[in-house]
């Protein structure tokens, strides 16, 4: 009897690593992709992003679309604790498992927040070369991203950060970092080979397509003027002399600017803001604004190193780390070994 109530336990547990659910498992059914009249999808850039950072009373709130082109299907959201007492526990956004030699950005932070509030995500704008600003070994900027972000509380640091690594070479992204107190800035390339850092001196900062320190009103490839940089500005005006800026706005803002899903475009693949004082994300999938799932920054944390999953078919689903699933098999085996005693004779 008692073996049979041990293998029945054992059971139990494989079928839990089978279908691993830290609590956070979702299944989103039949996702709705949001069609709408716009010129969103006209000119296209290969990695479209809007990105805007927005200060409003006591509150901090930074928003950002993940437009993504064919290559990119599976992306992630994956939470990793302070390794020690010099690094920040970090939520990472990214890619995984796209096709082989289809993105060098596979399992690499494209955007994140830490336990100090700051944050991040890129856009990509037209291909700049910025000369060598320090000796030493020129950096892998996609690479460093979340480098940064684990090792960096504020937006000054992340700005010093820059100014003592070498940071040459070509960059065909902008990168927009913000923090919890209210702090932003563009780093992005210039045309003379500089690195621009392009601060926020107002209630709001926002970047899309185009340089916010270099661009040429008469070429094209630099994305200017852009529509979706108009509406974010024009829908911040309004909330903020309305003096009313809530989650619900800013996911309005977000809406009005994603890409609806077409048989050449992936479209918008989520939608993620973050409340830097709360250390909230509230995550939206494949363009459907009426669902959202609501995620804390510091509970995430405490049940360690993990991941959530988003896939084209909707999903939204937990996975444990590799070495919780080993020590599960290892203690179902050694249930099974300890107290099955076969039959002899």
């Amino acid at each position: 009897m008692q073996f049979k109530i041990y293998l029945v336990l054992s059971f139990v547990l494989m079928v839990l690593l089978i279908n691993p659910d830290n609590g956070n498992g979702i299944q989103v059914e039949n996702p709705t992709f949001i069609e709408k009249s716009s010129n969103n999808s006209s000119n296209i850039p290969n990695t479209s992003c809007s990105v805007f950072t927005v200060e409003y009373n006591d509150s901090v709130f930074f928003g950002n679309n993940e437009d993504e082109t064919g290559s990119r299907k599976n992306s992630r959201v994956w939470f990793v604790p302070a390794s020690d007492n010099s690094t920040y526990g970090c939520a990472y956004f990214g890619f995984y498992d796209n096709l082989p030699g289809a993105d060098d950005a596979d399992n690499l932070a494209i955007g994140g927040i830490n336990t100090q509030g700051l944050c991040f995500d890129t856009n990509g704008i037209q291909l700049e070369y910025v000369d060598s600003n320090n000796p030493g070994p020129i950096r892998s900027r996609i690479r460093d991203w979340g480098v940064i972000l684990r090792e960096c509380a504020s937006v000054k640091e992340v700005i010093q950060w820059h100014h003592n690594h070498n940071m040459g070479g070509y960059w065909g992204n902008q990168i927009h970092w913000a923090d919890a107190t209210g702090d932003a800035v563009v780093i992005g390339p210039r045309s003379n080979g500089w690195l621009s850092f392009t601060r926020k001196i107002s209630t709001y900062l926002i970047s899309t397509n185009f340089n916010l320190a270099d661009y040429n009103l008469s070429d094209p490839n630099t994305y200017y003027p852009c529509s979706r940089y108009r509406t974010v500005q024009t829908l911040l005006n309004i909330y903020l002399s309305d003096d009313d800026l809530t989650i619900a706005h800013m996911r309005d803002i977000l809406e009005s600017v994603h890409f609806p899903r077409t048989s050449e475009y992936l479209g918008t693949v989520y939608s993620n803001i973050f409340d830097l004082e709360s250390r909230d994300i509230y995550l939206y999938i494949l363009g459907d604004y009426d669902q959202v799932y609501k995620l804390n920054l510091y509970e995430e944390l405490e049940k360690g190193e993990h991941e959530l999953r988003i896939t084209l078919n909707g999903s939204f689903s937990s996975k444990s780390t590799i070495g919780f699933e080993v020590l599960l098999c290892i203690i179902c085996l050694i249930l099974i070994t300890k107290f099955y005693k076969p039959k002899t004779g």
